[in-house]
């Protein structure tokens, strides 16, 4: 590429903005990603954008020059998709900017933004309201909601995907344009759940949701953990009491095989919004309490009352900056316990004790969602859970990278042919590829194609869980 166009490009970004070269001094700490394996993914250029005007030179520049694209909001892509080697990175962390309609009931914000950012900002200034998605504070807010989005409160309210309402999104050609029920809503559906392959999304409106307007300690948490061996009959337990009809959408119980104190078992995560009210938590808290003293568990954090806030900044915490490797798949109710079965059979062998296992309740909202109106297919055909392999190994430790890397491939190998999609947001990079997105967007699958062809013909967004053009 010539000096000459890479200088016109420098001299056209706006105040602020910048075209990081690999040759420059601070690019290493400038491309790291929140997974660690993917540090020796280079990209030649990396653009830190400052407003959409900077996005849009970036890729009439990547598609004139012929050099691949990719953009970067939160940097936690599992499969390392928000870099690519020899290439552009579109990078947003600067663009964090937020405003809020209470009497349309929605949040707009850009691509910068991650979960931590937004919870502080709606409990500091627009108390009674938060958003779904972001189990953790450090996901970004773009990626979680373009590639499904969950969050405690899906059950009640349906995933991030779910609650969109409005993209505006940079195209392949350089337009930019809002996609909405009212504006492109083939883009709009596209966007919700399969968005990187359609353009460079630079700002997303999403429904508030309602929490205590006082700040009251509202969510009933705990954490509580039965051996491997007990982790069968305790799954089955909590299987039966979430298929029954009383069982509140309000209610998350999000299980893990993991180590706690260097010993394999089942975590489970316990989130109720309850209000505060100790009679409607009580019953699923006895019956937990049952399985604990059935079956050999024990407590590994006390019942508490919380804020939402809390909640969302203090519950999980995953481990930055160390490599990760990822699948995932959704079940339905007749698959769920063979899926579990063969998890735990190979779990009893998984190389090391950073690894886990995390398994996400569907049902409630999710099982009365429209399947028609987002890429994401997964909802109301008995989807029931979605199993996620958090495989992790420690930096510098390539050979116990590589053992947890197989595992995982022969692992979710095992799983497949009793799973009914595939999760974008849970795919590793050797999956990236548009066989693995058709089980991914099933039955949506030839719709996005064909949107694909209308949309970015010439697939110049192809560094993704790639949906070919029709």
């Amino acid at each position: 590429m010539r000096d000459v166009d890479v200088e016109a490009f420098i001299s056209a970004l706006s105040p602020g903005a910048r075209l990081l070269r690999s040759s420059d001094a601070d690019f290493p700490e400038m491309n790291q990603l929140w997974n660690s394996y993917y540090d020796r993914v280079t990209p030649e250029y990396i653009v830190l954008a400052n407003n959409i005007e900077d996005v849009v030179l970036a890729v009439n520049f990547a598609r004139d020059s012929g050099i691949e694209i990719t953009p970067r909001a939160g940097r936690h892509n599992l499969a390392g998709l928000s870099s690519v080697k020899g290439g552009m990175v579109v990078d947003l962390r600067h663009m964090t900017r937020i405003s809020v309609d209470e009497a349309a009931g929605t949040l707009t914000g850009e691509g910068g933004l991650k979960f931590g950012a937004i919870d502080d900002y709606l409990w500091k200034h627009h108390p009674g309201h938060c958003i779904q998605g972001g189990m953790d504070p450090s996901i970004g807010y773009f990626g979680a909601h373009l590639g499904v989005g969950h969050g405690w409160r899906q059950r009640e309210f349906g995933t991030g995907t779910d609650n969109i309402v409005a993209a505006k999104v940079v195209l392949a050609d350089g337009s930019v344009v809002t996609a909405s029920r009212e504006e492109h809503p083939d883009l709009f559906f596209a966007l919700r759940g399969a968005g990187p392959n359609f353009g460079i999304v630079v700002e997303l409106s999403t429904r508030l949701l309602p929490v205590d307007r006082e700040q009251k300690p509202e969510v009933r948490q705990g954490f509580m953990w039965w051996p491997l061996e007990k982790a069968e009959a305790v799954f089955q337990a909590l299987v039966d009491a979430g298929r029954r009809s009383d069982f509140p959408d309000d209610l998350m119980w999000v299980p893990e095989l993991i180590f706690v104190d260097e010993q394999a078992g089942l975590r489970l995560s316990h989130v109720h919004y309850a209000g505060g009210d100790a009679a409607r938590a009580e019953p699923w808290e006895s019956l937990l309490e049952s399985l604990i003293s059935e079956h050999g568990g024990r407590e590994i954090l006390p019942w508490q009352w919380v804020t939402h806030l809390a909640l969302q900044k203090e519950f999980v915490n995953l481990p930055p900056r160390m490599p990760w490797y990822t699948s995932g798949g959704f079940s339905e109710k007749a698959k769920t316990m063979d899926v579990f079965r063969t998890l735990v059979k190979q779990f009893a062998a998984v190389p090391n004790n950073l690894t886990s296992v995390l398994l996400i309740p569907y049902g409630g909202a999710l099982a009365r969602r429209d399947v028609t109106q987002t890429a994401n297919p997964a909802g109301p055909q008995d989807i029931e859970w979605l199993f996620m392999f958090w495989s992790l190994w420690q930096n510098g430790a390539p050979d116990d990278g590589e053992a947890v890397i197989a595992w995982t491939r022969e692992t979710y190998a095992a799983m497949r042919q009793n799973l009914r999609y595939g999760y974008a947001n849970g795919t590793a990079f050797d999956q990236c590829n548009s066989e693995y997105a058709r089980f991914i967007y099933g039955e949506n699958y030839d719709k996005l194609a064909q949107l694909k062809a209308k949309y970015d013909p010439g697939n110049l967004f192809h560094h993704n869980i790639n949906i070919a053009p029709a």
